[in-house]
Parts: C-alpha cells; structure tokens; sequence
C-alpha cells in the first residue's frame, strides 16, 4: 500500500528526506540541480534544503490528466531542446 507524501510547507526538508520522500535517487536531485531545475534549493554550508512550500509547487506544476500531456514550454531535455512540439503559424 502506497503511503501519502506529507509536505509541511513551512518546513525544510534535506536533500536525504527528499530523495526518500520523493523516491527520487540523490543523483537525479543533484542532477537537476546542475541543469537549472524549477525546484529552488538553499545551501547552508554543504548541506542542501528544499522548502517544502517549492516542493508542492514544483508538484503542482508536474500535475498532468494524462500521460500523452505535453510539458510546460519552459521544459527543456538535458541538450537544451523544448519538449513542446513544433506548431505552424
């Protein structure tokens, strides 16, 4: 049975808590981290923290009726191209 991820908004939640929050790996945090993601991140020291008001509006932001959805048009692969299709003028 799969458990609700409870969100504090007003919290902050270490690159460890998110990863296993998430079940995202540590890898793909810090890689999108490299690339510019849309999830805010404060540094204190060496540690990493997400707020946890970003990390429901980056989920927000993620929330799709269906698989075939495009992504917004700010969405970019690793290489820099948009995901969003080419449209005629």
């Amino acid at each position: 049975m799969l458990m609700p991820i409870v969100v504090d908004p007003a919290a902050y939640y270490s690159e460890d808590e998110w990863s296993e929050l998430s079940g995202l790996a540590k890898s793909t945090l810090r890689r999108k981290r490299r690339e510019n993601s849309e999830l805010p991140f404060s540094r204190y020291g060496r540690q990493i923290w997400y707020r946890g008001a970003d990390i429901l509006a980056a989920l927000e932001a993620e929330r799709r009726r269906s698989t075939s959805d495009f992504r917004s048009a700010k969405s970019v692969d690793r290489h820099g191209l948009s995901n969003e299709p080419i449209r005629e003028r």
